[in-house]
């Protein structure tokens, strides 16, 4: 719990050093791995986050609101006005029948969305390149801003499906589709991160690191806008376990120098490209989502679920952050 509190925090605003907030300090992360801890005698309790949604919500109503693409805007405020409508009901028979089309909707929205993505993927990946300029870095930044926040809609509605499932009958989160949606995002946000760490594969999952990595850069300094243990853990590289391994192969590389009747001995690595950084936490702060909720999924395959409506989850957050 401590060590996912701790990369969250780690991100800041490179342009003012400033740790950014997160969903006024209640956080996806944060949530999902505190209800994961609440376990006893192999029931898990998950308790109303309602409040977290509605946060999230609001964050993409400001984050779409002037977004030209009128599906995007659709899906979400349909499964989330569906979704609100069935949270303050306080008949029965409709909450459930509202809950029911929750579940509905939101499953032909995260397919949609699935379908989309290639198109979005490609924007990012190759933008259509300026006569005179070639392809731009404001290109790639748009491109991705925009898939993400395909991500960022699909997250809302992941959760209102959850939310739902939850309230009508809380082992519906061991049934499969959920989770795979999940996995298939959690995918692919790996792969646009390893793009913009410099990481490529081989035929045979062999992997080469580009020489002007900004990982070489982030293992090595301190004043990096996100912490290289959690970039390390999310790029989940077979030979590469700490940053240790990293700086390992930059020491491995001295490099001598002799002037004036002196030999010297000296270290060097790349700059980071600002770009690819600040590119690379947009893609961490969804992957760590994407994480914590599949953490809520397999912690469900081993135990009985229960709601708990009475918990106040976001309480225990806030104190553990004062």
């Amino acid at each position: 719990m401590k060590e996912e509190l701790i990369a969250r925090t780690q991100l800041v605003d490179p342009k003012t050093g400033r740790h950014i907030k997160r969903i006024d300090e209640r956080n996806i992360v944060d949530f999902f791995n505190l209800i994961s801890e609440k376990k006893e005698s192999k029931v898990l309790y998950i308790p109303d986050f309602s409040p977290l949604i509605s946060i999230v919500s609001q964050q993409i109503d400001d984050l779409i609101s002037g977004h030209s693409d009128k599906e995007l805007r659709v899906m979400h405020s349909t499964v989330y006005n569906m979704w609100n409508k069935a949270k303050i009901s306080n008949v029965l028979t409709i909450k459930e029948k509202l809950n029911i089309e929750v579940l509905t909707k939101s499953e032909e929205a995260l397919n949609v969305l699935h379908e989309r993505l290639p198109d979005f993927e490609r924007r990012y990946i190759s933008p259509e390149q300026s006569p005179y300029s070639g392809v731009t870095p404001m290109q790639i930044d748009k491109g991705l801003d925009e898939l993400l926040s395909e991500v960022r809609v699909f997250v809302e509605i992941a959760l209102c499906h959850i939310h739902s499932s939850v309230i009508l009958d809380p082992n519906l989160l061991k049934e499969p589709s959920i989770h795979q949606h999940c996995v298939t995002i959690q995918s692919k946000l790996r792969e646009w991160l390893y793009r913009e760490c410099g990481i490529t594969f081989n035929w045979d999952n062999t992997y080469n690191i580009a020489n002007d990595s900004f990982i070489f850069q982030l293992c090595i300094e301190e004043n990096m806008p996100f912490d290289s243990k959690v970039m390390i853990s999310l790029l989940e590289l077979i030979d590469i376990k700490s940053t240790a391994d990293v700086t390992h192969k930059i020491f491995n590389k001295i490099l001598s120098h002799s002037t004036r009747g002196y030999q010297m001995n000296y270290i060097e690595w790349p700059q980071a490209k600002p770009d690819h950084v600040n590119r690379a936490a947009k893609i961490i702060d969804l992957l760590q989502q994407i994480n914590s909720i599949l953490t809520l999924f397999s912690k469900t395959q081993d135990n009985e679920v229960k709601y708990d409506s009475v918990s106040d989850v976001f309480l225990e957050i806030r104190q553990l952050k004062e």
